[in-house]
């Protein structure tokens, strides 16, 4: 399947996360793996605590290609508690993945290849 405007799709997407995406460090456990051009935002979530009173939750949101989340060789699903480390202005920001509300800790989102969403808060620097 496929065809020149999958390639094209496939050609502007990497070119997006390789000047958008930044490094990261992925950890569960005492297992680690560096990974490049991983596209990360900041996203708000509101959560309903059902009596009509709205708290907003800010998450550390990240795209990964799931063929590049592995640790020792071996693909992997996200899954809570992993830590992923990024740098930002000069210091290690610790994010723990973690569900967002209404949501799991990870979600599939590639169109045109398979691609992970990973939800993640802030747990301390380094």
């Amino acid at each position: 399947m496929g065809g020149a405007f999958d390639d094209d799709w496939n050609a502007s997407d990497d070119l997006f996360a390789e000047a958008f995406g930044g490094a990261v460090t992925i950890h569960r456990g005492p297992l680690s793996e560096s990974l490049s051009d991983v596209e990360a935002t900041n996203q708000d979530y509101d959560v309903d605590d059902l009596d009509g009173n709205i708290t907003v939750l800010r998450l550390r949101d990240y795209i990964f290609d799931v063929a590049d989340y592995a640790f020792a060789g071996t693909t992997t699903t996200p899954r809570e508690g992993d830590l992923v480390k990024e740098d930002i202005g000069g210091t290690t920001h610790v994010f723990e993945i973690t569900p967002a509300p209404g949501r799991p800790c990870a979600e599939w989102v590639g169109t045109q290849r398979p691609q992970w969403k990973v939800h993640a808060k802030l747990v301390g620097t380094e």
